[in-house]
Order: structure tokens, then sequence, then C-alpha cells
């Protein structure tokens, strides 16, 4: 099996626990999810958030609707979470989120 790596880092003009606060909570995937995607949270809410939560989803790729699990592997507020797929569209998908504090700014490392 081949793994690719991809790493993004986006400066938000937020502080540390305003930023993580906005990307831990699930419901907001889909505002910063492309509509095309139809994403859909199939966990019903509230869900909270933390080590070894399983969070059900939907999305359509290329058009045809695909289920997709994520577990939230590590869990440290407001610096850190990690996501696993353990059903989707790849073999593979490891995906840590971490947050750092910039003077007058957050910064989230994707």
């Amino acid at each position: 099996m081949v793994v690719h790596e991809l790493h993004r880092q986006q400066i938000i003009r937020k502080d540390r626990g305003e930023v993580f606060a906005f990307y831990e909570n699930p419901q907001n995937l889909a505002k910063i999810t492309p509509p095309a995607l139809g994403f859909k949270i199939l966990t019903p809410a509230p869900i909270k958030m933390g080590k070894g939560c399983l969070i059900d989803y939907r999305v359509k790729i290329l058009g045809f609707p695909l289920r997709w699990t994520s577990l939230i592997t590590e869990y440290a507020p407001p610096f850190k979470f990690v996501d696993v797929q353990l059903k989707g569209p790849y073999s593979f998908w490891h995906h840590a989120h971490i947050f750092k504090d910039h003077p007058q700014q957050g910064d989230m490392i994707d």
C-alpha cells in the first residue's frame, strides 16, 4: 500500500480555543465541505467529541452515495485531535488537526 501525505496550514484570525471549538464540532463539517459532496452526518446529535467517539457520515463521490465512519483516536483540547477512517472511500485515512497560537490569530495545521 502506498501512503500519501498532504499537509496544509491555515492562519485563522481567532484565538486557538475558538478555532478548536469550531473544528471539533462535527456539525460544522457541513459548513466547510463543498456542497457537491452532499455531506450529511448520520450520527444523531448532539455528538460528544472525545477519544473513542464514532461518527457516521454520508458523502457523494462522483455522484454515488457512500458511508464514512470516523473514530477519534486522539483528543487533546485545544491543541489536537485525530480522526481515522474505519469505513469509507480510502484504504487508509489518518487525519490530524493541530492547533497552535500565533500573535492575535490561530493556526490550524491539517
